[in-house]
């Protein structure tokens, strides 16, 4: 991407090349579909505000990256203040405790994986990012990412092994490329 386009048009590009695969990363990082939506739509406003500060060292994707994951944690942590503030307004515990929308069932695994081998495995088997890709952005070796990656699936095919009968990954495989 040529360090000479304005901001709205590198913007737009970038929008064009990486919204879909922000929305998943954030979707998957967040588990959240409305909190992915505000993600995305932050980052492209970030992107757009800041374009001039991008100085080309790193490639438009890897820059793009970072708002994301700054953005996520944005997210996540004004996710947890809310939280808390419901969780002090309500006046019983059972209010607190009203039931959500249940979540898919790798989704609930995703959320109890550690946030960096979620982070990883969103990634590489989700993004289908190259290991070398995951180290640049995660700031790992690629030895880590590879070890963090082998961790993560194993710890996600134990959780979703737990599940039983009829549930995925209870004859040992899936469609998720977790075998």
């Amino acid at each position: 991407m040529e360090r000479t386009m304005d901001a709205a048009e590198a913007t737009e590009r970038l929008f064009d090349l990486y919204r879909h695969d922000v929305y998943r990363y954030a979707r998957f990082t967040l588990g959240d579909p409305s909190d992915a939506e505000d993600v995305v739509q932050d980052v492209f406003i970030r992107v757009l505000r800041n374009w001039d500060r991008y100085r080309g060292d790193a490639a438009p994707k890897t820059w793009l990256w970072t708002i994301v994951r700054s953005s996520i944690a944005d997210a996540a942590r004004r996710r947890k203040r809310q939280t808390r503030r419901d969780l002090a307004a309500a006046s019983t515990f059972e209010e607190a405790a009203e039931p959500t929308d249940v979540p898919l069932e790798i989704e609930e695994a995703l959320r109890e994986l550690p946030q960096a081998y979620r982070e990883v495995v969103v990634l590489r088997l989700l993004q289908d990012w190259s290991t070398g890709e995951c180290a640049t952005m995660l700031g790992w070796s690629e030895s880590k990412v590879k070890t963090t990656l082998h961790r993560a699936v194993a710890k996600l095919r134990r959780h979703l092994s737990e599940e039983g009968p009829g549930d995925i990954g209870s004859d040992g495989g899936d469609a998720h490329g977790l075998r």
